[in-house]
């Protein structure tokens, strides 16, 4: 894959997450996962930035570099920060159903 493939694919996803994030923020969630939706749409808001980063490669390669290697740190983060918010929410239904017996 050549570098002006590479940046028309890269280019090509902007607007797909501004989509997928604005819809999003009008997607009602219950309650308890309210936590989760907002790390949701905070994490790919952050992927947006880096994302509009990358795609300017041709007028900043470094900066496109670096973008590239904060993008794969901040899908590690957001598993994590998923799995314990998840994890927080299963213990709380089980709190609750010990609680309510």
């Amino acid at each position: 894959q050549t570098s002006a493939e590479l940046n028309s694919r890269l280019s090509d996803l902007v607007p797909n997450y501004q989509s997928g994030i604005k819809s999003l923020y009008q997607l009602p969630v219950p309650k308890i996962f309210a936590g989760i939706h907002k790390t949701k749409i905070a994490y790919l808001s952050a992927e947006l930035k880096l994302l509009e980063k990358m795609a300017g490669m041709k007028e900043d390669p470094m900066g496109a570099i670096l973008a590239g290697k904060n993008f794969i740190e901040v899908e590690k983060e957001f598993q994590d920060e998923l799995i314990a918010q998840i994890t927080g929410i299963f213990e709380k239904i089980k709190s609750d159903n010990k609680n309510s017996s």
